[in-house]
């Protein structure tokens, strides 16, 4: 019976062991892969931040044309006229 008793403590001490080395192991590995991870989250963070950056280059770019064509093409409206004469009169 203490022989049993025995080994069964020698297997519990070895799966301790085991335990303890596994976590060591996990404890070992999961900053760089917190790393990893945030650093591709930053990656990912800055190409949207490109694109968003893009996008509003290109929608002013087309708003600034697009109010120059309609400004080349307005015509003179004829109160205009009558507002620059009756401010030279006065």
């Amino acid at each position: 019976m203490p022989n049993q008793i025995e080994l069964k403590d020698a297997e519990q001490d070895q799966e301790i062991a085991l335990l303890k080395h596994r976590v060591e192991q996990l404890e070992k590995e999961a900053p760089s892969a917190d790393a990893e991870m945030v650093k591709e989250l930053r990656d990912r963070v800055r190409k949207l931040e490109k694109w968003v950056w893009g996008a509003g280059a290109v929608i002013t770019a087309l708003i600034t044309i697009i109010g120059l064509a309609s400004a080349l093409e307005s015509k003179e409206l004829p109160i205009t006229t009558e507002v620059t004469s009756y401010a030279k009169i006065n």
